[in-house]
């Protein structure tokens, strides 16, 4: 992606169906600089931008940018615009990262290449640009998205450990439901794979809801298994209670197989992704994304494709008593 959209195309540049935030569409112009795109290994890239809209400060407005590894989140930095429309943020270079992407307003703005080299300093390679067009504004506890909590997952395919801990509000680390999850070919009883493989696969590929379900008590939680088709309707009751429902998403469509493990038949998910849904209306599902640590929304006939692959499957998560 090279120019400036509207459009969002969520987790890791992958092949999601795109969607329209429903929010403040305006034209406007960034400026965007970063300190390096070839830093050393531990640098800190600094980002800064700017956006104005007929010549005025865009303030209030959510930025974030995520540095990727090989399709992994390993670094995360999220700000809101200041009366000057400027944001300031910044994420540490991993050796081995290669790809950062910026977000306004909780849409994709602009990815850049990085790459990470030995022996160079902070400033290697600084890049700055004016980017022009359509973008769409809206900060956190805006009304196009309703205020939720933000988290991004720390592995390559921690996403429905990372769920647990924004469904929990941060009450829950990933790393600690990690630890009571058995690992278990079979996905409905326990981890499959390896946590810090390449998303997408199905050698490495994740856990479905029964086995996080089964540990929540620990840690003085609920959760309900349902499977809820392609319809949403039981997911959209707990909604309208406040409770909040984590989903079970195939991104890149119904790639779906059956697999054995023992005497047990499954059905594994290339593209499988876990969000977590927390607000709809008469258009979308409002969901908060571990993969790009930002709020996004499907709308309805897309949410119900990715959703109905695997059944609906979906956990509701909220406190014991």
């Amino acid at each position: 992606m090279t120019s400036l959209v509207a459009m969002l195309v969520v987790l890791m540049g992958a092949l999601a169906p795109a969607f329209t935030p429903q929010a403040n569409a305006q034209e406007a112009t960034a400026w965007v600089e970063l300190s390096s795109t070839k830093p050393g290994p531990g640098c800190t890239i600094a980002v800064a931008i700017e956006i104005r809209s007929s010549g005025h400060a865009v303030a209030n407005t959510e930025v974030s940018v995520a540095l990727f590894d090989d399709g992994g989140v390993v670094s995360i930095d999220r700000q809101l615009t200041n009366g000057d429309g400027i944001a300031h943020l910044g994420v540490v270079a991993t050796s081995g990262a290669d790809w950062m992407d910026l977000n306004v307003g909780g849409a994709y703005l602009k990815g850049y290449s990085i790459a990470v080299t030995g022996g160079n300093g902070c400033g290697a390679a600084p890049k700055f640009e004016t980017l022009t067009g359509t973008l769409t504004f809206g900060g956190m506890g805006s009304d196009n998205y309703p205020p939720y909590y933000i988290y991004g997952q720390m592995r390559n395919l921690s996403c429905e450990y990372a769920a647990v801990t924004i469904a929990t509000q941060g009450a829950v680390s990933e790393y600690a439901i990690e630890e009571l999850v058995p690992k278990s070919g079979n996905p409905h009883k326990g981890y499959r794979g390896d946590i810090n493989g390449t998303w997408g696969n199905t050698d490495d590929y994740g856990v479905y809801a029964e086995p996080i379900a089964k540990v929540l008590p620990q840690f003085g939680y609920v959760g309900d298994v349902f499977y809820g088709g392609n319809s949403g309707i039981q997911m959209m009751e707990y909604l309208d209670q406040g409770i909040p429902v984590i989903v079970w998403l195939g991104l890149w469509g119904d790639t779906s197989f059956q697999a054995t493990a023992g005497s047990t038949t499954f059905t594994l998910l290339p593209g499988l992704h876990v969000m977590v849904a927390y607000a709809y209306d008469e258009k979308n599902v409002y969901l908060s994304d571990p993969g790009t640590a930002s709020l996004i929304a499907y709308n309805w006939s897309d949410f119900r494709y990715m959703y109905g692959i695997l059944d609906g499957m979906s956990l509701a998560v909220y406190p014991a008593g």
